[in-house]
């Protein structure tokens, strides 16, 4: 494959040595060696419309005609495949899709996390007293219709609620697999950092936000946390008008790249995908049965959930948890956001590090690591029944810690499947496994423990520490799978390419992310 040459129209000698180099069919090559040939003619197409009818073997003969007509029907890989571009409209592509689509869809994910976790802020507001509810039982009934909850008029009706917006939002845990459509896979770490940032930022805004709704209600004749739910809910609805209009199927399909881009957004992202080049599209049962099996896939699973363990349960309780240290409703609320806004920065630069440095791993670990020493330490302070401010500064490595061990694993498990429909298949597992990691973090903080909830930040810390370990050991195992598939390339150098299988040379060639 042909990488962007600056001059963006010209294709040099090395790149046509490196492109007889592939192991791309004999009669794909010879059209590409007559196109790069002539590109320099005076009648060349930039946008890749030359006639490919005036390409022609020197023998003419009748079976390479009807040879040629058919690798233009059948082939995914034609001559515009080999179009160049300059490293200029690439970027220009890139920025394009950061501002219109990855902003968008972290608005949406921001949204969609200030309806979830405001449900710790209702408690305070006086939602528990109300309803006659308990902190174990709230936080077992997962999801929420926000704007709806304001009509809530018992624990029926508020599980029913919260039940439909779990169902609403199931699309969110698939964007970071969508964004793998659009982004190279030493770029996905960025932009997932992009959309996973938003649910700390809107977590270091909601306690403010909270307050100022609440004090409001107390001048209006509804309950504080009804209108809670209302204003932070209906702006969801707003902007789900645009989301048509601003969330394309693919890179061929986006409204605001103009035709020239949307090939450069295209033809940039062959190069990983082209040993796909020939397969089904849709549903391969057959990667998806490998990623069922597969050991890495259970792995960041497991990463997942001991995470979600620690993060189900924090976000929600923290101004529960901060109130219970003695400070005033005021004071809780507002605490709750510097922690979260530092996480928001910390993700960001992590996630950029992480695709600068082509690796997963040591993030993981580090920030694994770093979480189970917040959680330690507010245990110990909490045991020691030591000053808030102790246990307070917990919360920062704590929450950045968490945040930013999720982006990279979310980003690590897309990158480290060969195909569509493994990486689909390794994200489903992620969550379907992960998100039972709430059915034990809801148990580790029960009001017997109150307030320094000591075996809960205890748990919190082990399970933290546990990914560390996780992700240590799967990067030994994708270590020895890089270096057995760099064996076998090697032993099977000689071997006819014709003989293995499509699937197999994808495996061979694919080199998994550390």
């Amino acid at each position: 494959m042909i990488k962007p040459h600056p001059s963006g129209n010209h294709a040099s000698d090395e790149e046509i040595d490196r492109t007889n180099s592939s192991p791309a069919p004999a009669l794909e090559l010879f059209e590409l060696q007559k196109w790069t040939s002539n590109s320099s003619r005076s009648d060349y197409d930039p946008d890749g419309q030359e006639d490919i009818d005036s390409i022609r073997h020197p023998e003419q003969d009748d079976e390479f005609e009807e040879s040629l007509s058919k690798r233009r029907r059948d082939s995914s890989s034609t001559i515009r495949s080999f179009m160049l571009y300059t490293p200029d409209e690439e970027q220009a592509v890139i920025r394009k899709l950061d501002r219109r689509l990855v902003l968008f869809v972290a608005l949406l994910y921001m949204l969609s996390f200030l309806d979830r976790s405001n449900i710790g802020n209702a408690k305070i507001a006086g939602m528990y007293d109300d309803l006659h509810l308990s902190s174990t039982v709230c936080v077992a009934s997962w999801g929420l219709i926000a704007s709806l909850q304001s009509l809530a008029f018992s624990f029926p009706s508020m599980l029913a609620l919260r039940a439909l917006l779990g169902i609403g939002e199931a699309a969110f845990v698939g964007i970071p697999f969508y964004m793998s459509f659009f982004y190279k896979r030493d770029e996905l770490a960025f932009r997932t950092g992009l959309f996973i940032s938003a649910a700390p930022l809107a977590t270091s805004f909601a306690g403010t936000l909270a307050w100022a709704i609440t004090k409001v209600g107390d001048a209006v004749p509804i309950a504080s946390w009804r209108l809670l739910f209302l204003v932070e809910g209906f702006p969801s609805i707003v902007v789900a008008v645009f989301v048509y209009l601003h969330i394309p199927d693919s890179p061929a399909s986006v409204r605001y790249l103009t035709a020239r881009e949307r090939k450069v957004a295209e033809i940039r992202l062959r190069k990983e995908n082209e040993p796909e080049a020939g397969t089904q599209r849709g549903l391969d049962w057959r990667q998806i049965r490998r990623t069922l099996l597969d050991p890495k896939a259970y792995l960041t699973a497991a990463c997942f959930f001991c995470l979600n363990v620690a993060f189900s349960s924090l976000p929600v309780f923290l101004p529960t948890i901060i109130s219970e240290m003695g400070h005033s409703t005021l004071t809780s609320q507002a605490l709750t956001a510097p922690p979260y806004a530092f996480a928001f920065f910390t993700v960001l630069l992590t996630a950029w590090l992480s695709d600068r440095y082509k690796v997963r791993s040591p993030f993981v670990i580090f920030h694994a690591l770093l979480a189970s020493f917040g959680y330690a330490m507010m245990a110990i302070a909490g045991s020691m029944h030591a000053y808030p401010t102790i246990r307070y500064l917990g919360v920062y490595p704590a929450s950045v810690g968490f945040f930013s061990a999720i982006t990279i694993i979310i980003t690590w498990t897309i990158n480290n499947q060969e195909s569509d429909s493994g990486k689909g298949t390794g994200l489903a597992m992620l969550n379907y496994i992960g998100q039972l990691g709430p059915l034990v973090g809801v148990h580790l903080y029960p009001d017997s423990d109150q307030p320094y909830y000591v075996r809960g930040m205890s748990l919190c810390a082990g399970f933290t520490a546990a990914v560390a370990l996780l992700a240590y050991g799967l990067r030994r195992y994708l270590l020895s799978k890089n270096r057995m598939a760099r064996v076998g390339e090697k032993a099977d150098a000689g071997e006819d390419e014709g003989l293995v299988s499509a699937d197999e040379q994808v495996r061979r060639q694919f080199v998994f992310m550390i």
